[in-house]
């Protein structure tokens, strides 16, 4: 990661417990397995997300939405500096983070 160090472990369940709890996916879709979508995401040292992209899009656009939606309502992330991280959003919830 340019310029960004990596988190600890305690605090990328925090940031995943926070989104997990954000992410509100329709209840039609989360039956679906193949959803899923990568998102990066860098932050200010407060934790506000000041940039996201998506590194690979679901197919879905209801799907994307949701997760547009959990990273407004998720910012701040609590981090205590400015970090890049890339979440995995599946239909069943948050995957894999780092």
């Amino acid at each position: 990661f340019s310029g960004s160090e990596t988190l600890g472990l305690e605090y990328l369940l925090l940031i995943k417990r926070k989104l997990q709890n954000n992410f509100e996916v329709p209840i039609y879709l989360r039956s679906q397995k193949d959803l899923n979508a990568i998102v990066n995401i860098e932050t200010s040292p407060e934790g506000k997300i000041l940039h996201y992209e998506f590194l690979k899009k679901s197919e879905n656009s209801e799907f994307n939405k949701a997760i547009e939606r959990c990273l407004k309502i998720s910012s701040p992330l609590p981090v205590n500096k400015s970090v890049k991280i890339i979440v995995e959003f599946k239909g069943e919830g948050i995957g894999k983070i780092k």
